[in-house]
């Protein structure tokens, strides 16, 4: 019974198959299989045509495969895939020649590091919380930034301006640029 359930789900050429090789091992007459095999295959072209078809997959926007290359991760990707939006640039400080209007230093041909010990001028650059502040902020060329940079640096490892706050360091009353802010006595 088993047997004749699986030839009804297979088409006719496969139950043709199965029940040539059942009847050798039955010795069952060809007279006796051949109505069997007729009206199989007459139920079979009745139900296959109206039964519906399988559509292949559709794989629009894919790289089609050819079996002569290898396969790489990207021929899985979309083709169709919306162009990545344009990224802005960070925004680095003025152009060169507009940093040269603004750069104090660079107008007076001022070195930076020759006032490392100005702690007025090297609190100026200087966060609250006593970061340097980028070239955004300042408006020096990058020559200067850095060279401000490096005098702060070295302000703060002198003990001239404080490693974590803004305020410029007085000594007595005396500001150790040199300036006096009491009267000498």
């Amino acid at each position: 019974m088993s047997f004749l359930r699986s030839a009804l789900r297979s088409p006719a050429r496969n139950v043709q198959c199965a029940f040539a090789a059942r009847a050798q091992s039955t010795s069952a007459t060809a007279a006796v299989m051949e109505p069997v095999i007729s009206a199989l295959e007459q139920a079979d072209r009745t139900i296959l045509p109206s039964a519906p078809k399988a559509n292949p997959i559709n794989f629009t926007g894919f790289k089609p495969a050819s079996f002569a290359r290898h396969l790489k991760p990207h021929d899985f990707v979309r083709n169709d895939k919306p162009p990545r939006p344009y990224k802005k640039r960070p925004y680095l400080g003025p152009s060169a020649t507009e940093s040269k209007r603004r750069d104090v230093f660079y107008q007076l041909n001022i070195d930076p590091l020759h006032e490392a010990t100005n702690s007025h001028l090297m609190s100026r650059f200087v966060s609250e919380m006593g970061k340097i502040q980028s070239r955004a902020e300042t408006g020096l060329t990058w020559k200067n930034q850095r060279r401000m940079g490096k005098a702060i640096r070295r302000a703060k490892m002198m003990g001239i301006i404080p490693a974590l706050s803004k305020r410029a360091l007085s000594h007595f009353g005396l500001d150790l640029t040199g300036a006096t802010s009491m009267p000498r006595l």
